[in-house]
């Protein structure tokens, strides 16, 4: 009922006779902005056929997630984070989705390499696996840790990550 409203009984009675029976769709809202699709799905609707077999939507409106090997970076380090200050004896570790579950890795400090070798995750590819080494005895100053995926191709580095840390 519209009761501060200039149309005062007529708007009522007009809006009290109409049919509400249009479908209403929710509205979606990420970060308070309406969307209409999600990665590439419009909402409401099927994925496209064009969509890889795994993407493709259950049912109307619905967007199934990829597997994470497609979607996640396949190397990262999540210990130390970026910037810590850490102590002479460090953990590195982290997740990787790689082949044979092979993390090279190296200790770089003022631009040149002090160590280097290679962790295996607890799984490989496809699956992502957790993998971590400790590092002792480092003198005080600034590090960047890198970890990366090895090419079987032609041995370059892919999939790096990296971190900067300082020992105090």
């Amino acid at each position: 009922m519209i009761s501060d409203c200039s149309w005062g009984r007529v708007g009522t009675a007009v809006l009290g006779s109409l049919n509400w029976s249009v479908p209403r769709r929710p509205l979606t809202k990420i970060a308070g902005v309406p969307v209409t699709s999600l990665w590439g799905t419009p909402l409401g609707e099927t994925a496209s056929s064009s969509a890889p077999a795994s993407a493709s939507a259950t049912a109307p409106g619905t967007v199934t997630a990829l597997p994470a090997w497609q979607v996640w970076g396949h190397v990262w380090i999540t210990q130390p984070t970026e910037n810590a200050t850490v102590a002479s004896s460090v953990v590195i570790a982290g997740e990787a989705s790689v082949f044979e579950g092979t993390v090279t890795w190296q200790l770089r400090s003022n631009g040149g390499v002090l160590k280097t070798g290679s962790v295996n995750a607890d799984v490989g590819a496809p699956d992502r696996g957790l993998w971590s080494f400790t590092l002792d005895g480092l003198a005080p100053g600034q590090y960047a840790i890198r970890a990366y995926e090895t090419s079987a191709k032609d041995g370059s580095v892919t999939f790096l990550d990296d971190k900067t840390f300082t020992v105090s």
